[in-house]
């Protein structure tokens, strides 16, 4: 490509992972052919390089990519357990391979539909186009959608925690795990100052999935990620004799720093750079479907692509950076607010919360599950600093 010529298209993409792809697949799927689209990415996406596990109400978009679901689910603490019934939800669990192949397959169908590799250097808007310079040239698109760039998070006057997470796919030789009931989230690892968990998702009765996630202001080293979880694996679990297949490693930051949706008259930030990562859980891949579909309406309906947020994003950001504040300054130990959550609330209650559909009696009910103290003095210092105060 000449590097001083424009290459023009109707929508450009800059990042072709979850958010990318998943933008393209639901404007596609409404309008089929409508669109010319360049999706830009420094690499094919075609691995294993992540695993996404959320909660769903019916059968999503990408249902054909799910490699398990789950409808109970184990949590534990040193000295309690529950197993929650979670229908009408399941849990789910895709790989990447799947989730690209799928998507890159009926995208790959639709004759306007372009991928490039390239290195992302820089994002324009203009009055009436958007410009992508890239490595092999500038490309020029009505509308730019940008999931690849990230705002920077200034550390003052911010709640900011990195959830980061080591994963093992473990190999058995012998019937180890129960599939029907994973360990969604096992707090008897110890805790020090942060919120540590490990979360086990048996594929089958000798494959299983064991990833330990901690949210703490710092990454750590990688050996102490796998000290972790073997003394997990092997002192917790009681297991000796395991394959470790392949693993896998992660940093999400959790912020309630406020991601803008829009750069400029032409830019919309998607995933993480546009706020989708949930604050509080780190969990993406609902928001992104949610958001992907409101775009992808509001381009069919009123030929531009930015969706009104729905007008409780901004409690549950309220919610979210009040947990923060909670756990940034130590006020009471994250692994006993999620003991409070999941023992004193119904699993529903406690689901429909995390995904941000519940009512507000509801959410009510499990704010009474908290203990009051921490929790009013966060509200308090969150609300005067959102006030400029």
């Amino acid at each position: 490509m000449n590097m001083g010529k424009l290459m023009d298209t109707d929508l450009l993409f800059a990042g072709g992972g979850l958010s990318g792809l998943s933008l393209a697949w639901h404007i596609e799927t409404a309008m089929p052919g409508r669109y010319r689209m360049i999706i830009v990415d420094r690499e094919a996406r075609v691995g294993d390089d992540r695993t996404w596990c959320f909660w769903e109400k019916g059968e999503g978009p990408f249902q054909a990519a799910v490699i398990k679901q789950w409808d109970r689910l184990k949590v534990l603490g040193p000295d309690w357990e529950r197993i929650l019934d979670i229908p009408p939800y399941a849990y789910r669990m895709i790989r990447s391979s799947a989730f690209y192949a799928l998507v890159r397959e009926g995208l790959a169908a639709a004759p306007g539909i372009q991928f490039l590799t390239a290195d992302i250097l820089g994002l324009e808007s203009e009055k009436d186009s958007a410009v992508l310079r890239s490595s092999i040239g500038n490309l020029r698109g009505r509308w730019l959608f940008n999931s690849a760039l990230r705002p920077d998070i200034p550390a003052r006057r911010t709640r900011t925690l990195l959830q980061h997470f080591k994963g093992y796919f473990l190999t058995m030789p012998r019937s180890t795990f129960d599939p029907d009931v994973p360990h969604f989230m096992d707090f008897r690892v110890e805790q020090g100052k942060d919120v540590r968990f490990v979360y086990v998702l048996p594929i089958t009765e000798t494959r299983a999935l064991a990833e330990f996630t901690v949210f703490s202001p710092r990454v750590w080293e990688q050996q102490e990620y796998h000290n972790t979880l073997q003394d997990y694996l092997g002192n917790i679990l009681g297991i000796k004799d395991y394959v470790v297949d392949e693993e896998e490693f992660g940093v999400i930051p959790m912020t309630d720093h406020p991601h803008p949706l829009r750069t400029g008259r032409r830019i919309l930030n998607l995933g993480t750079a546009g706020g989708r990562t949930k604050a509080s859980t780190g969990f993406t891949f609902v928001n992104v479907q949610r958001h992907s579909a409101a775009v992808a309406l509001s381009l069919q309906s009123k030929g531009h692509p930015f969706a009104r947020m729905p007008l409780c994003h901004k409690r549950y950001s309220l919610y979210d950076a009040i947990l923060l504040d909670v756990l940034t300054r130590n006020l009471y130990p994250g692994r006993d607010i999620f003991s409070h959550m999941f023992l004193r609330n119904a699993p529903v209650t406690v689901f429909d919360f995390l995904g941000e559909q519940s009512r507000f009696h509801q959410e009510l009910q499990l704010f009474a599950s908290f203990p009051q103290g921490p929790f009013v003095r966060a509200f308090l210092r969150v609300a005067r600093h959102r006030l400029g105060l």
